[in-house]
């Protein structure tokens, strides 16, 4: 059974449900989202509306997930290169020198 945690993210208070996570990793996460609508608020003084401020950062976010998605990807992909790259350099050593001791 999942822990109910309440959580305050700009004054407004939800009771949720942990799924996984501890309190305190879940407060972390809600200081964060409270934080990004705290910055868009800066960002777009004019708008006093705390469902499109809560809108907007949580655009914000998304850009930033997928951003750090595609540069995860990108890293791995780069990575599973170089592997490749070694164990070929690997099997080409070894079988050169498989050759050298049949000699």
């Amino acid at each position: 059974m999942n822990e109910k945690v309440t959580i305050d993210i700009r004054g407004r208070q939800l009771t949720i449900d942990a799924e996984g996570l501890t309190p305190l990793e879940v407060n972390a996460l809600a200081d964060y989202v409270s934080e990004r609508i705290q910055q868009v608020q800066h960002a777009h003084p004019a708008t006093a509306d705390t469902s499109k401020l809560a809108l907007l950062a949580a655009l914000d976010l998304a850009d930033e997930l997928f951003r750090l998605r595609k540069q995860f990807d990108s890293e791995k992909e780069l990575s599973e290169q170089k592997v490749d790259d070694m164990i070929a350099s690997l099997r080409s050593a070894t079988d050169a020198s498989k050759g050298q001791v049949k000699k």
